[in-house]
C-alpha cells in the first residue's frame, strides 16, 4: 500500500463531488474550452520532514511527509468585463474546500488515511486575475497534506 497514492486518489475522488463542474482531470495540462468549467488536480511535490538529529535511525523509521497537490479551477473566459468571474471562482473554491475538509467519515476518508498525526492545511490560492496575468478565469488552490510515512507499509 502506498499511502501517498491512496491520499491523492481520495482527494481526486472528493473533487469529483463538486457540483457544477463539467469535467475533472488529473495531471493534465490545459483543457479545451468546450470542457469547461473544469477541475484539474496535479499530484505535484512531496517533502519529508528534515531530521537534524538521530541521523543513525533505522531505515524502517517512520517520518512525517507533506504532499502538496495543486488544484486548479478553470472556467470559460468572460473577457473583457469578467463580470462574474470572481463569484464563480470563489464559489467553486468553497465547494472544493468543503469536499476536502469534510471528508472524515469511514475507513477510506482523508482523515483516516492521514491518521491522527496527519493534517490538511489550506495554504492559499492564486488566480490569473491580476495585472499582467491572462485574466481568463482560473484559480489554483494549494493544499499541504501531512501524513506519517511508514516504510513497512509497502
Amino acid at each position: 500500500m502506498d499511502r501517498r497514492h491512496l491520499i491523492l486518489n481520495r482527494v481526486f475522488t472528493r473533487l469529483q463531488t463538486v457540483d457544477g463542474i463539467k469535467t475533472f482531470w488529473r495531471n493534465r495540462d490545459g483543457v479545451p474550452d468546450e470542457l469547461l468549467p473544469a477541475i484539474i488536480m496535479l499530484d505535484s511535490d512531496e517533502e519529508a520532514r528534515q531530521e537534524t538529529e538521530n541521523r543513525g535511525r533505522p531505515m524502517t523509521t517512520t517520518n512525517l511527509v507533506t504532499i502538496k497537490p495543486e488544484i486548479y479551477i478553470t472556467i470559460p473566459s468572460q473577457k473583457p468585463q469578467n463580470l462574474t468571474v470572481h463569484n464563480i471562482l470563489n464559489d467553486f473554491r468553497i465547494k472544493i474546500l468543503k469536499a476536502i475538509f469534510n471528508d472524515n467519515q469511514g475507513t477510506d476518508s482523508l482523515q483516516s488515511l492521514i491518521g491522527a498525526n496527519g493534517e490538511i492545511f489550506y495554504a492559499g490560492c492564486a488566480t490569473d486575475l491580476a495585472r499582467n496575468r491572462p485574466m481568463n478565469g482560473e484559480m489554483g488552490l494549494m493544499l499541504h497534506i501531512k501524513y506519517v510515512f511508514r516504510p513497512g507499509e509497502f
